[in-house]
């Protein structure tokens, strides 16, 4: 199911002009970890330039968001409990880690949070309690 949102989430973002917009000045690679799934998100310009799934040799990354399978399902849920609306308080409830270079994230912070809730706004899928 991760998987399943992972993989809309270019388009979702590419049809979210102001957060592309918001975005524009951030070019890089991060990890977004579910479980022990790898997903790479490069980013070019505040677009989604490719997102690679699995074990990839030598993958740099400049900063890395792991969390569970269960804890991204609360995170995505269009109204989630407290502890599990933000990036940041998953990791203050033991929930997530965010780990690597965090001056990209923190400079862009407004925008990946935004991009990380974005499979809230995918309608038509039930997921998470």
């Amino acid at each position: 199911m991760i998987e399943n949102y992972i993989a809309r989430l270019p388009g979702v973002l590419h049809a979210n002009e102001q957060l592309v917009r918001r975005g524009r000045y951030l070019s890089t690679t991060f990890l977004l970890q579910s479980g022990s799934d790898p997903y790479y998100i490069s980013l070019r310009q505040g677009k989604i330039h490719e997102v690679a799934t699995g074990p990839q040799l030598l993958k740099s990354w400049t900063f890395a968001l792991k969390a569970s399978h269960n804890a991204w399902l609360k995170h995505w849920l269009l109204y989630p409990p407290p502890g599990w609306q933000d990036i940041f308080a998953m990791e203050k409830i033991g929930e997530a880690t965010i780990e690597g270079d965090l001056y990209p994230l923190m400079s862009n912070l407004r925008y990946i949070k935004e991009l990380i809730a974005l499979p809230r706004d995918m309608k038509g899928e039930q997921h998470g309690n």
